[in-house]
């Protein structure tokens, strides 16, 4: 068996992500421009504009989680579905 990295939960606040289950077809890679994760999810939890992704790899390749797997991102569903707009 693969062993995968250990994925540490620091979620973002509702109303960030779509709180919906959604299955998944696709992965979307996203490059944040930033300090370090923790700055961005700091950023996240402050932006109206609710860009967030799942994960986050900080610089040294910790994986941070910022919502449920089972949920979605308002940037990747608003294309998809107009009620997330």
């Amino acid at each position: 068996a693969v062993s995968r990295p250990p994925i540490t939960d620091r979620f973002i606040r509702p109303g960030q992500y779509v709180a919906d289950e959604v299955d998944k077809t696709q992965i979307v890679l996203h490059h944040t421009v930033g300090g370090t994760a923790a700055s961005t999810l700091a950023w996240w939890n402050q932006d109206p504009t609710r860009v967030a992704t799942a994960f986050i790899v900080d610089r040294d390749g910790t994986i941070y989680r910022a919502f449920p797997e089972t949920m979605w991102a308002y940037h990747l569903g608003g294309g998809i579905d107009s009620r997330y707009d």
